[in-house]
C-alpha cells in the first residue's frame, strides 16, 4: 500500500515536514517512490512507514544520526502492527478527504463547463444573427447589382 506524505506522517504521528526532512536525512533506505525525482509525488510503502516509525522512536531516545543510519543499516525495524489500525483509520480518513477534493473538483469542473457551454451558445446565435445579416446583405448587394446592370443599359441606350 502506498500513502501520501501527510497519510505518512500522520501515520507516524509527526509533521510532514518532519517527515520530508528524514527522508532527505536517511533516504538511502527509503524506497524509490519515497525519494522520487524532482517534481513527482512522494508515495510511502510500508516498509517506508517502518523507517519513519523507527526514526521516530530512536529520536525519541535522543539518537544522533549516526547511530539511527547504524539501527537502520542492521535492518532493526520498529514493529508497526501495532499502528494498523490506525493504518486503516488513516486510508478511511484519506479517501474520505480525497473523495472531497475530488467532489469539488468535479463541481467546479461542472460549473465551469456550464458557463462554457453558455458563451457557446450565445456564439452560435451570434454567429446565426452575423450569417442573417450576411444573407441580406448578399441579396442586397445582388438586387443592387441589377439595378447598376438596368441603369447602364438604359445610359448606353439613351448615348445612342
Amino acid at each position: 500500500m502506498a500513502y501520501g506524505i501527510g497519510e505518512a506522517a500522520k501515520i507516524v504521528g509527526v509533521s510532514p515536514t518532519t517527515v520530508r526532512v528524514w527522508t532527505a536525512d536517511f533516504g538511502d533506505f527509503f524506497s524509490e517512490f519515497a525519494t522520487p525525482q524532482k517534481g513527482q509525488t512522494r508515495a510511502y510503502t510500508d516498509r517506508d512507514i517502518a523507517i519513519l516509525a523507527t526514526i521516530k522512536e530512536l529520536r525519541s531516545q535522543q539518537k544522533s544520526n549516526e547511530a539511527i543510519t547504524s539501527a537502520l543499516v542492521q535492518g532493526e525495524l520498529v514493529d508497526v502492527s501495532h499502528i494498523e489500525s490506525s493504518l486503516a483509520q488513516t486510508v478511511g480518513d484519506g479517501k474520505s478527504t480525497l473523495i472531497t477534493r475530488l467532489t469539488a473538483a468535479i463541481a467546479k469542473f461542472e460549473g465551469e463547463l456550464a458557463a462554457t457551454k453558455e458563451a457557446l451558445e450565445r456564439t452560435r446565435q451570434e454567429l446565426a444573427g452575423e450569417r442573417q445579416a450576411r444573407i441580406a446583405a448578399e441579396k442586397e448587394a445582388a438586387r443592387l447589382a441589377g439595378k447598376l446592370e438596368v441603369l447602364e443599359a438604359q445610359s448606353k441606350q439613351s448615348s445612342k
